[in-house]
């Protein structure tokens, strides 16, 4: 029974550590609306807390029938090598290789740098995230050197034709004309 127990408690040990080893990219906000003809930003976050990155490359993908890519500016207070800071190359669809990083590392969450996009056509543009390959590549530990895994997540932009306080007071304009006329009659 204490083999068991001491088992048990080994694997629990080992899940605990492996899951505190997780490192962390993502867009924000999560779930985001935009109006037709207006800018949107989203914030490519990282958290690299358990083990700090000699850094890496990302990928992002997104619908570039209803987004438009503008820029994409690094924050000022990262704290990374602007030697290793690469701007993504634009492809339909894709920005890539966007890099990042420091050989003594980083970590803890930070702001890696903002998005901007004109938005093009009403409807849901998915951005997912991804390890860059090549020219960037994978995240290494700034301690062990190896291999990190780490947790993309992505995010969506919702855009609108007609924002919903216009079309709310286009409605109850539209409704008082009626009220008036019909009032006359």
């Amino acid at each position: 029974m204490s083999s068991r127990l001491s088992w048990l408690a080994g694997a629990c040990f080992t899940l605990a550590c492996a899951s505190s080893q997780a490192a962390t990219i993502s867009l924000e906000p999560l779930n985001q609306n935009a109006v037709l003809g207006n800018t949107v930003s989203l914030q490519l976050m990282m958290d690299f807390s358990d083990d700090a990155t000699m850094g890496g490359g990302v990928d992002v993908f997104f619908d570039d029938s209803v987004l438009q890519f503008i820029s994409f500016v690094f924050d000022a207070g990262l704290g990374d090598d602007p030697d290793f800071r690469r701007q993504p190359d634009v492809f339909s669809g894709e920005l890539n290789g966007l890099g990042f990083g420091e050989f003594n590392g980083l970590s803890g969450p930070s702001l890696v740098g903002t998005f901007t996009f004109n938005t093009l056509a009403s409807g849901s543009a998915s951005f997912s995230v991804a390890e860059n390959d090549f020219p960037a590549g994978a995240f290494f530990s700034a301690t062990t050197l190896a291999a990190q895994f780490v947790d993309f997540q992505g995010a969506t932009v919702k855009v609108s034709a007609v924002p919903v306080p216009a079309a709310a007071w286009l409605l109850f304009s539209g409704l008082a004309v009626v009220g008036a006329v019909s009032r006359r009659r």
